[in-house]
């Protein structure tokens, strides 16, 4: 769910967001050597850095994951599934996982 004080800051509306998936904030890899990617982080950061768009509960809220989903949307970038690159441990690994997450407890 994204806040109303994010979808203010970032000019975004519930109906242009409502079917947008989210981008997990825990596991995302960006090629900065790409124009696309570089716009996404400056202006991620950018929010991040003005605070705004990242008030509130961050129990209910990932604010992180709701700005990043809004770029990645607006800048139409091409998403790699999580299942394809990340794997909790006892999931099933691939050939293209390259994220296995495993407990220390």
């Amino acid at each position: 769910m994204v806040s109303d004080q994010c979808l203010e800051v970032m000019g975004a509306s519930r109906s242009e967001v409502k079917d947008v998936p989210s981008i997990v904030g825990g596991c995302m890899a960006l090629s900065l050597k790409h124009d696309l990617a570089e716009s996404f982080f400056d202006q991620w950061i950018r929010y991040a850095a003005e605070k705004k768009a990242f008030v509130g509960d961050w129990k209910t809220h990932r604010h992180d994951q709701a700005v990043a989903s809004i770029l990645a949307l607006r800048l139409r970038m091409r998403k790699t599934p999580l299942t394809d690159l990340f794997a909790y441990n006892g999931e099933l690994l691939t050939d293209k996982t390259i994220v296995h997450c495993m407990s220390i407890a």
